[in-house]
């Protein structure tokens, strides 16, 4: 048999239950992938959430770098000018090179972590947007599926009660025909 013949033969009433069986399955599995993507967008939250907290670890161990090598070069520039007739000045001259690469690649260090901290805030928001975006959606198609599914129960009590009035018709009728025979 087919859906429509099966239909059919189990008349208008168990064909209206069987169709929202079919519905209410159809929308549990719309439901289990809404859920298991925002499972997986919570994993990518975490990801992002460690990333962005090493990030920051990275940003303060920079700086805190940086901050030394300000003071030797401070430390450096203040010494050569009082020991410059005493001390060798090339090699301080040396150091103070090597300190100011050193700062500099710091301060470039710094602006990528900066610019990577932008990039995971960014990705943070959007993933908030859309997390509170499938809540909603998920909400929306909890209340729809609920006010179908009160529908179809109101409307299966009516049938059921046409079901019943046809019945005691049928039967008022058997017996007048048997009376009138």
């Amino acid at each position: 048999m087919t859906n429509s013949e099966q239909d059919e033969a189990l008349g208008p009433l168990e064909a209206t239950i069987h169709n929202l069986t079919k519905s209410l399955s159809s929308k549990e599995a719309e439901c289990v992938k809404l859920q298991n993507f925002w499972l997986k967008s919570q994993g990518e939250l975490v990801y992002i959430m460690k990333n962005l907290e090493e990030v920051g670890g990275d940003t303060e161990d920079l700086k805190m770098r940086a901050q030394v090598l300000n003071r030797r070069k401070i430390h450096v520039n203040g010494k050569s000018a009082m020991n410059s007739c005493y001390e060798n000045t090339n090699k301080y001259k040396a150091q103070y090179e090597r300190e100011e690469r050193d700062i500099k690649d710091l301060q470039k260090s710094l602006r990528s972590l900066y610019h990577e901290q932008t990039k995971l805030n960014i990705l943070v928001s959007k993933h908030s947007s859309l997390q509170q975006q499938l809540e909603e959606n998920n909400i929306g198609l909890q209340k729809e599926f609920r006010a179908k599914i009160r529908e179809a129960e109101i409307e299966a009590l009516r049938l059921e009660s046409l079901v019943a009035t046809i019945q005691q018709e049928k039967d008022s009728n058997l017996e007048r025909i048997i009376e009138t025979e």
